[in-house]
């Protein structure tokens, strides 16, 4: 699986994982007013990113969409749990892939100019 191709599946994931949480948001909340007595209008930030963190590995195991990471032999369902959790990091996934692309390249630059931090 080249990079183009694993990116536009981690993107595609991390917009269904998040209409998924808006999805279950108004659940969670009638719950969470039963237990709690107060009533709810809104989950906060806190809330929302467990609610990833927590369904994005379950999306993807159920699924079946796991990160083909080359050279690794690692079982599928640990890159469905890497996926999902890739994933949990909603539309700014693509930012933190540029990100560390970026630094392993620098990285890479100072190693061959045998520079290492």
């Amino acid at each position: 699986m080249d990079f183009a191709t694993m990116l536009g599946i981690i993107l595609a994931t991390a917009v269904a994982l998040e209409r998924l949480v808006e999805f279950i948001k108004p659940f969670y909340l009638q719950i969470k007013t039963y237990f709690t007595g107060k009533r709810a209008s809104e989950c906060t930030t806190t809330e929302k990113k467990v609610m990833t963190i927590l369904l994005g590995p379950v999306m993807c195991i159920i699924a079946q969409i796991g990160i083909d990471i080359p050279n690794v032999n690692e079982s599928a369902l640990i890159q469905y749990i890497l996926a999902g959790l890739v994933a949990s990091m909603g539309s700014n996934v693509l930012h933190a892939f540029l990100s560390i692309i970026l630094a392993i390249k620098n990285n890479a630059e100072s190693i061959r100019n045998g520079s290492v931090e």
